[in-house]
């Protein structure tokens, strides 16, 4: 049997940590790939972050064909 684990090099939480995202995309690299469900997408936590990485100069997209966490019907 083989298994792997992989975890981030760091790992930033807290109080009003999400506003640190588009500083932390930019140290990585130019691109971000943001997936969210249909309610993320249109809510204006999305917006403030693609606001965010547009600052920046991240160029980012958007993926939304994902099910909800906690799905809308059985």
């Amino acid at each position: 049997m083989y298994a792997a684990f992989r975890a981030p090099g760091e790992i930033i939480f807290g109080p009003g940590q999400r506003r640190a995202i588009p500083t932390q995309a930019a140290l990585r690299g130019t691109r971000a790939f943001i997936v969210a469900d249909a309610f993320l997408a249109d809510s204006p936590l999305l917006t403030e972050l693609g606001a965010g990485l547009d600052a920046v100069g991240v160029a980012w997209e958007v993926f939304t064909q994902v099910v909800p966490e906690l799905p809308t019907h059985a």
